[in-house]
């Protein structure tokens, strides 16, 4: 968290480790998030995953669309080595846009192919409980 008695040290250190981020294989994975399933910029994404790798306690995202962020936050947990709880509300949609408009987030997450839920729980558990 960042706090007043902390000065402005704290936002450059993040500043600072979002561009150590760039340098790193998960920056490309997340580059291809954002080409296909994110209308986020890759810089957020890369917060998103930050702060999910970082965190303690479980994570709970409302209003997931797409699914970018959610992918960035599954990415996070893995790397964190923790086993956490990520909890995404979806409230599906549809949109006429190349990289927007799903009705379920968790088809074609990595291969293209159409997922159900428990094929998708069974990719990321432990690591991310559904």
């Amino acid at each position: 968290m960042i706090t007043r008695d902390g000065g402005y040290g704290e936002c450059l250190d993040l500043m600072h480790r979002l561009m150590t981020y760039r340098h790193e294989p998960i920056h490309s994975e997340l580059m291809k998030v954002r080409d296909r399933y994110s209308m986020l910029h890759l810089d957020v994404l890369i917060l998103i995953y930050h702060f999910a790798k970082i965190c303690s306690g479980a994570i709970l995202e409302i209003g997931a669309f797409v699914g970018g962020a959610t992918i960035a936050a599954a990415f996070g947990i893995r790397d964190s080595g923790q086993n956490k709880r990520l909890i995404a509300i979806e409230p599906g949609g549809s949109v006429k846009h190349k990289r927007l408009g799903t009705r379920n987030i968790l088809r074609e997450i990595v291969t293209g192919k159409k997922f159900s839920r428990n094929s998708f729980a069974r990719r990321w558990i432990p690591v991310v409980r559904l």
